[in-house]
């Protein structure tokens, strides 16, 4: 059932959000039983975590932008990635062999 009611969320889009529809859900008894669970782990209300999941699986989620400093750490991490990995034949070369120094 779906009853269009004003809420005091702030989940809708755009300066003038269309007021959030009411649904009511018959959950199994599994079903609801982990949605209490997945509630009380992430701090959330089970409408707030209902909506959460929905968004996420409906790719309705915004997102989010990424600090340049960790931009820059990624590609730091990637560039030395590709240094170790060009080393691997180097030292599968040398695997077994005796070095003197």
């Amino acid at each position: 059932m779906i009853n269009p009611r004003q809420s005091d969320s702030n989940e809708g889009v755009g300066s003038n959000p269309a007021p959030p529809a009411s649904i009511t859900l018959h959950l199994s008894p599994d079903l609801a039983a982990a949605l209490h669970r997945y509630s009380q782990q992430s701090g959330q209300s089970p409408a707030a975590a209902i909506t959460g999941l929905l968004r996420s699986a409906l790719q309705l989620t915004p997102s989010t932008s990424v600090p340049p400093a960790l931009i820059e750490e990624v590609q730091r991490l990637q560039d030395r990635l590709s240094q170790l990995e060009e080393l691997i034949p180097k030292v599968e070369a040398l695997e077994g062999k005796w070095l003197a120094f």
